[in-house]
């Protein structure tokens, strides 16, 4: 124990020695040297990573020489205050590891966050595309241009794509067939960049038309399918300005499913020459997606005609001119399904509540008459009531089982329609 404890006393009075001595070895003047080297190498340092890296946005071998420079000073510095202690080659490679590690891990950090500057990157859901069905815009909106995609059944290897385009005087008549349906898409750009060139492939399904034992229009099989494409030249930032077109099916032999893509790909703000992918948020699963055939009305009866089956037409046509009315404000005001935030939800809920309202009192005792006389001939006008009856509870539903609340005027107005055809114009059933 005793010579254990004299040779511990020995190596510690050894290293007080040492110690004394590595006190000794640095002079003044190379403390200076070491100081000014480190001061240098730092202003370096700061000047690079603070101001936007020289290396990147400037010159690249100008800035990897600056770098480099800087890093020997550094280096220097750190060997200088080593002085003469034993093991002095493993320390200076050790110093040298240890400060590239630091130095080059910051530079890098510098050059990621320089890059992430200059190159931003896209919201994955920055788009959004809502989806309205009804009737095709009788008039031509303020711009004199409406966006319209005609489905044609042709297959992909035939051609076909983009867009049509019609124009006239904002307000003058379109001059659509009578009754033409159309899938309104209305995609809203929600970044804060404009984006430019938008590509987008549509999903296109064709399918036969059959009739079920009523003689009821139904959707048959399935005889095609094809991506449509289009390019959409620019969407505007904001809710205010989307980019508006009209799907509609001309032919009375098809119905037709329109989906729009899960992605696009656009070029980010104008500056930007590459197209980046870019997520858009979808509605919920509908069958608003499907066109139906195109059907040949006749011209709707005049009104001074007292007949029950004119009474019933008439209401269709007043209730289809205010579906209109009700859509144009609607459209206005900038109300938005999605995304649904507290703002957006109680502009539908004032809405919906004023259409609503305007409805009971504008239609609601002509048509409870017109009901109560439909039922004592032996005519079903359930689904009447029942489109009544979710206009003014789906309120309570969740946000993606609703729908506009003057949608569904619409489907009332198209039901009186179907029962008015099974009556003659003497207020007989027709068998």
């Amino acid at each position: 124990m005793s010579g254990s404890s004299h040779q511990r006393r020995s190596f510690q009075r050894a290293l007080d020695r040492l110690l004394e001595k590595r006190v000794d070895v640095i002079k003044p003047t190379q403390d200076k040297q070491a100081k000014v080297y480190f001061w240098i190498g730092l202003f370096f340092t700061l000047g690079t990573l603070g101001l936007p890296l020289i290396g990147v946005t400037l010159n690249v071998w100008l800035g990897g020489a600056f770098l480099a420079g800087a890093f020997a000073c550094l280096v220097r510095a750190l060997w200088i205050w080593e002085g003469s202690l034993k093991l002095q080659g493993p320390l200076r490679v050790a110093t040298v590891a240890f400060t590239a590690i630091v130095y080059f891990g910051l530079v890098g950090w510098q050059i990621l966050r320089q890059y992430k500057s200059n190159h931003p990157q896209f919201s994955a859901t920055s788009l959004s595309v809502e989806l309205h069905k009804g009737l095709a815009p009788s008039v031509f909106p303020p711009g004199g241009r409406i966006n319209v995609l005609d489905t044609f059944a042709i297959p992909a290897n035939a051609g076909g794509g983009g867009l049509g385009e019609l124009s006239g005087t904002p307000g003058k008549e379109v001059g659509w067939p009578l009754g033409q349906t159309a899938l309104q898409f209305q995609v809203t750009d929600y970044s804060s960049s404009t984006i430019f060139n938008v590509a987008a492939a549509l999903q296109l399904k064709f399918f036969r038309v059959t009739k079920d034992k009523s003689g009821a229009l139904q959707k048959g099989e399935m005889f095609l399918e094809r991506q449509w494409e289009m390019e959409i030249p620019k969407i505007d930032s904001g809710a205010d300005h989307p980019f508006v077109f009209y799907a509609i099916n001309q032919k009375d032999d098809q119905w037709v499913a329109v989906e729009f893509p899960q992605s696009v790909k656009g070029q980010v703000g104008i500056e930007s020459g590459e197209r980046l992918e870019i997520g858009v948020l979808q509605p919920p699963p509908s069958p608003t997606t499907l066109l139906p055939p195109l059907m040949k009305l006749k011209p709707e009866l005049p009104p001074d005609q007292n007949s029950e089956k004119q009474r019933i037409l008439l209401l269709a046509n007043q209730l289809q001119l205010f579906y209109r009315e009700r859509s144009s404000t609607y459209r206005d005001q900038g109300i938005l399904l999605y995304p649904d935030t507290d703002i957006a939800r109680g502009k539908r809920t004032d809405f919906d509540a004023e259409t609503i309202h305007l409805f009971a009192q504008k239609f609601g005792r002509n048509l409870d008459a017109i009901v109560r006389s439909l039922q004592l001939k032996g005519l079903d006008p359930t689904y009447i009531k029942k489109l009544r009856q979710a206009m003014e509870s789906q309120q309570s539903l969740p946000i993606e089982k609703q729908r506009p609340s003057q949608a569904f005027v619409l489907l009332i107005s198209q039901e009186l329609r179907n029962l008015a055809e099974q009556i003659d114009s003497h207020g007989n059933l027709i068998h």
